[in-house]
């Protein structure tokens, strides 16, 4: 038998109770056979009891399934699960799936952030605390057009580190760090009158010496002092001599001068100078050239002298960016 209460000029609310709950309503039916209680509004809500965690704590033997709102610290719902009170919106409790130790801290387990997961983009953003690291072979070596940003700092060791470097690379986009000064080198040729004969093709003369480059992607400049013969020149008015680095000519500043044959037969102290790009860091040689040239031009030979005979030439090379 069902019994009906109706407080329609107190609160105008009905309250439908049967053998199966009660059902606190506007309306006028049954509660729900799966609810004991059954409230039902469009327009308000239930009150849980509220508390501080200090009063939350301090209730004696709570019941399994005890509910509360906590209204301070870690606000939120609680219940009691038979041992301890678990927040319905804070994990709690160890933790489990990819992730180890306990809630509220919980942690990634070692080898579980897989390609697969996340291939489909869905991290943008990791936070790298100062006590960990990400090994560089776990990072492809193209990141695609993809960005890669920070609002700290990024530390780069592969060796070339140091105090007042500055990062640059070479046509690849390899990186490497590379000093800001400039380098100067001085070599003392070792060429004691070497005797040539030249065409209008030109010829090497001789290796004046070799010099390590720094860095990639600086410019070098060479400077020779030199003391220069030419004779017999056969249907021709001049010998060029040239300067180059690894047998290969300058792409910038022409590293060439010119004798002419009204100075033939002559010592002639002359000097040369060429600015250099494009080459890699490492060993280089420089290498003196010549040449003869003019309308017709046949044979002439050259007499280069370093030092054999009173001369002090130097070879000076400067590597800068």
């Amino acid at each position: 038998m069902k019994v009906i209460f109706v407080f329609s000029i107190a609160i105008g609310l009905c309250v439908a109770l049967n053998a199966q709950g009660v059902r606190i309503s506007a309306d006028n039916l049954d509660p729900d056979n799966s609810a004991m209680l059954d409230i039902v509004s469009t327009d308000k809500g239930i009150l849980i009891p509220r508390m501080t965690l200090a009063q939350r704590t301090s209730i004696a033997s709570p019941a399994v399934g005890l509910l509360v709102f906590q209204s301070d610290g870690n606000s939120g719902f609680y219940y009691f699960n038979g041992t301890i009170w678990v927040s319905i919106s804070q994990p709690s409790g160890t933790a489990g799936g990819d992730l180890t130790g306990s809630y509220p801290n919980p942690v990634l387990g070692n080898g579980t952030v897989t390609s697969q997961k996340i291939t489909d983009g869905s991290i943008v953003d990791i936070d790298v605390n100062s006590a960990a690291a990400i090994q560089g072979s776990k990072i492809l070596p193209d990141f695609g057009n993809q960005t890669l940003r920070t609002s700290g700092g990024i530390q780069m060791n592969d060796g070339s580190q140091g105090a007042d470097r500055v990062l640059t690379s070479d046509a690849t986009g390899n990186a490497t760090w590379a000093s800001r000064s400039s380098k100067v080198t001085a070599i003392s040729p070792s060429v004691c009158n070497v005797v040539t004969n030249h065409t209008p093709t030109y010829t090497k003369i001789a290796d004046l010496g070799s010099f390590t480059k720094d860095n990639t992607g600086t410019f070098v400049d060479l400077y020779l002092d030199g003391k220069f013969t030419i004779f017999n020149l056969v249907s021709s008015i001049a010998v060029m001599y040239e300067l180059r680095i690894d047998d290969g000519t300058t792409t910038l500043q022409d590293a060439s001068f010119v004798i002419y044959n009204d100075q033939a037969n002559e010592q002639v102290w002359s000097n040369v100078m060429g600015v250099f790009s494009g080459l890699s860091a490492g060993v280089h040689t420089v290498s003196l050239w010549a040449r003869c040239q003019g309308a017709g031009a046949a044979t002439a030979q050259s007499d280069y002298d370093s030092g054999c005979w009173g001369s002090h030439e130097t070879l000076i090379i400067k590597e800068y960016w």
